[in-house]
């Protein structure tokens, strides 16, 4: 037989329950040694397989045998323990988890760029949980787990997975992952780290929570809808509010921003881009700047502008008294100053209603 560890971990919050010593979901008591109890708390990087991986890693550094992690259930006990006498393979953590459903592509990216050469995954039952399930390690496989990771659904799908594995994993091959502040940074940081030869984006199914947005410049007026919308600040206003400025690492692919822009400019493409630019800010469209005609600083893109005087002055819709068509052309700082009765300096520019365009809208 080879080298196998066995352990636990709860994950369904049975902390809820004062005075249990049992896991709400198996018959594993709490302050068993081997049950890793994990709690989330508030503002917690939520990564309950942490521990398991840190354990792992430590002991690749003296073993170079392959290193195997095995994600069941309590139904799945019988066939893990079948498949152990079988076995050839070097080294194996075999660990019941109370609520499989919570095994995410976050915690699988983790345990392959953190210790584990290779993770078989129970497989549940049909229904939502099975498809969520797929979904997921569809997703870790495309993030830099292919050929890594596989669901098993008997024990002779298990021992045949196992016995397929090389008993050498040799020198450990990744650096260690910087864990991000979310589980989605550290997602995306282990994708960068198993996948170091990768120097372009890579698709991700249409359902996958990372991507891009691209633009229709032709159609886009700048209204700022989608950044006020924007859940994550991946979309957001530049400098004079005349820069719509995007940042991919921030992009959850919700859609918020598609379904509010008034002229269908935006489009999703989910995606994953391993390098650094993910995370640096990108100009999706410039505009030329409205400048105050007071004190000639620029506050709001001429497009906008340009816009509401030609529906002011073409009466579509929208009606504005002369002291109010006064104030619009103004920042808001002279704004406030001409309403306080303040002396504004006046630019040389005064706006005209010749100088903007009244196209129809």
């Amino acid at each position: 037989m080879s080298d196998w560890k066995r352990s636990s971990v709860c994950l369904c919050h049975s902390s809820t329950s004062t005075g249990s010593d049992f896991c709400l979901r198996s018959a594993v008591r709490k302050h068993n040694p081997a049950v890793d109890v994990y709690h989330s708390t508030a503002g917690e990087t939520a990564l309950p397989l942490l521990g398991l991986c840190e354990a792992a890693i430590e002991e690749r550094k003296s073993d170079q045998r392959t290193h195997v992690l095995i994600l069941h259930t309590e139904a799945g006990h019988s066939d893990v323990s079948q498949a152990e006498w079988f076995d050839n393979t070097a080294w194996v953590h075999a660990v019941q988890i109370c609520d499989l459903e919570r095994i995410s592509h976050v915690d699988l990216l983790l345990t392959l760029a953190l210790g584990f050469d290779f993770v078989l995954l129970q497989k549940l039952p049909l229904g939502h949980a099975a498809a969520d399930q797929s979904r997921e390690v569809e997703l870790a496989q495309m993030m830099g787990g292919e050929r890594r990771l596989e669901l098993f659904v008997s024990q002779l799908e298990l021992r045949n997975s196992m016995a397929e594995l090389p008993r050498a994993g040799g020198r450990w091959p990744y650096k260690r992952p910087v864990l991000g502040p979310n589980r989605r940074a550290t997602a995306r940081a282990c994708a960068t780290v198993l996948m170091p030869t990768v120097h372009q984006p890579l698709n991700l199914p249409q359902d996958a929570p990372y991507g891009t947005v691209e633009l229709d410049l032709s159609a886009c007026t700048m209204c700022q809808s989608c950044v006020w919308l924007c859940p994550t600040d991946a979309l957001s206003i530049g400098e004079h509010k005349c820069e719509l400025v995007f940042v991919e690492s921030h992009c959850i692919q919700c859609g918020m921003c598609k379904s509010i822009c008034p002229e269908d400019a935006l489009k999703l493409r989910p995606r994953i881009d391993p390098q650094p630019s993910a995370d640096t800010q990108q100009i999706l469209h410039q505009v030329e700047p409205f400048k105050c005609t007071s004190c000639g600083v620029p506050f709001v893109a001429k497009s906008m502008m340009d816009r509401l005087l030609a529906r002011i002055w073409g009466r579509k819709g929208v009606q504005a008294s002369e002291d109010v068509q006064e104030l619009i052309p103004l920042c808001h700082s002279c704004q406030i100053q001409k309403q306080q009765g303040g002396n504004t300096k006046r630019a040389p520019m005064m706006i005209k209603a010749g100088q903007v365009s009244r196209q129809p809208l």
